[in-house]
């Protein structure tokens, strides 16, 4: 589900390719579950328009203490950086 990774003011994106709307109703649970700021940015998919949501370096300690708990150690280094684990 993550694509990319945050550090050195990087941002994270949520993988997949969704309408604006979901994305708008992904973005809102997001903020009012969890207090993230997001974006919504528009991307490419197989030549069609698609909008994905991007989390902001920013919010990416919040983040990290809601899933950080469920990530397996070789994935670490998309909420921190890079780690020896």
């Amino acid at each position: 589900m993550l694509n990319g990774t945050c550090w050195e003011g990087h941002s994270l994106n949520l993988a997949g390719c969704f309408t604006y709307k979901e994305c708008k109703y992904l973005a809102r649970i997001l903020k009012n579950s969890f207090n993230l700021k997001t974006n919504i940015i528009k991307a490419e998919s197989n030549n069609d328009l698609c909008w994905k949501i991007s989390i902001p370096a920013e919010s990416m300690q919040a983040l990290a203490s809601i899933i950080g708990k469920h990530l397996v150690p070789e994935m670490y280094y998309k909420l921190y950086g890079d780690v020896n684990y």
